[in-house]
């Protein structure tokens, strides 16, 4: 049987025609789908996000997250950006008229809903208090990343107090990867004992921003 000819993706390339505007708000492109802006250890994230039923909708997921904190891209803190009426915003890419129409429209909504959102994260003291407003099913990761910011921001009795409630409670969730990150964070305590957070923390972000 002959082969079926592959789909072109029509995202990307539309996506492509916008990089001066995302240039414009400081973002790059990573990837074909991905945008993304450093302010201070922040990384801000506007991912392009394919259906995966194969209708070529795709809907745009927006995050801020520390680079010292984290070692793979995440999506929390953040959200998804919605229509008026309050439901998810997805958007036809199916052909290419479609795509560009598509991009443009997210782009108005970006705009409007995500660079708001992404400037309350342009610094350490915003971007702590988004995480302290924040309700998390994984608390264990919501406490880590605090202490994190609370490190960053020279707060060493602070963020020691949010590292130990964070390891209690991935102490009580028992799964095999907390251990990795009650390791982390008695680590970081140690160096909030001993003055030396900033390197500890400066050593982290190197190792997740090279990933």
């Amino acid at each position: 049987m002959p082969s079926t000819p592959k789909r072109r993706d029509e995202l990307s390339r539309a996506l492509r025609q916008h990089k001066q505007r995302a240039a414009q708000f400081g973002f790059a492109m990573v990837g074909s789908r991905n945008l993304h802006r450093v302010q201070v250890d922040i990384l801000n994230v506007v991912n392009f996000q394919m259906s995966a039923g194969g209708s070529g909708d795709f809907c745009v997921n927006v995050a801020a997250f520390t680079m010292s904190g984290n070692n793979a891209a995440t999506l929390q803190p953040g959200f998804r950006l919605r229509r008026e009426d309050g439901a998810e915003m997805w958007l036809p890419s199916f052909t290419e008229q479609k795509a560009m129409t598509s991009v443009d429209t997210a782009w108005r909504a970006i705009e409007l809903q995500a660079l708001p959102w992404l400037e309350q994260n342009s610094t350490l003291q915003g971007h702590l208090a988004v995480l302290q407003r924040e309700n998390w099913g994984s608390e264990h990761h919501r406490r880590f990343q605090i202490a994190i910011v609370e490190g960053l921001l020279g707060r060493p009795q602070e963020a020691i107090a949010s590292l130990s409630t964070a390891i209690r409670l991935y102490t009580d969730d028992g799964r095999n990867w907390c251990a990795a990150y009650i390791e982390r964070a008695e680590a970081l305590i140690d160096a909030l004992k001993a003055g030396t957070a900033l390197t500890v923390l400066d050593q982290w972000r190197s190792e997740n921003y090279s990933i």
